[in-house]
């Protein structure tokens, strides 16, 4: 699913034209757009992210350059290159959403450079075998195990 794009921003500083990658996703669904800016890592490791995503610095935001999220650039077998990655935010199921990004179709707007498209977690089929194993091996907890045996009318709430 489209969630998001990347497009190329400048501004001008002491007469100099500076560029830099945006980006824009739809949170949760909702109207509000995550903006969020790309650079690059510029490491010597071969493993590292191509791009870390970063949130913007704001005049209210004192923190600068905080890094949310990264980005590889990778080639498919056919030869086309896209972007894997993730952005981590609370507002996620499990604190982390994974993303592809893909160049854009031609009909998108000629601003876009990368589409942002939701990668959903996949779950593992290890993982779903050995899960009853694991619920068989330790008891359940209930509710009433919680409570620690005081009467509920004298709970004050």
């Amino acid at each position: 699913m489209k969630i998001g794009y990347i497009t190329q921003k400048s501004f001008t500083k002491d007469s100099e034209t500076i560029t830099y990658l945006s980006g824009s996703m739809q949170v949760l669904g909702i109207a509000n757009m995550l903006e969020f800016t790309i650079t690059e890592s510029n490491s010597d490791n071969p493993n590292s992210p191509t791009y870390y995503i970063k949130l913007p610095r704001l005049k209210s935001n004192l923190a600068s350059n905080i890094i949310i999220g990264s980005l590889w650039l990778r080639t498919s077998q056919s030869g086309n290159e896209y972007m894997s990655g993730y952005i981590d935010s609370p507002i996620f199921s499990g604190g982390r959403i994974e993303i592809i990004c893909f160049k854009p179709y031609a009909d998108d707007n000629p601003a876009i450079l990368w589409n942002i498209i939701w990668e959903p977690a996949k779950k593992q089929k290890e993982q779903a075998t050995t899960t009853p194993d694991l619920e068989m091996a330790q008891p359940k907890t209930t509710p009433k195990d919680l409570h620690s045996g005081v009467a509920d009318d004298s709970i004050p709430f």
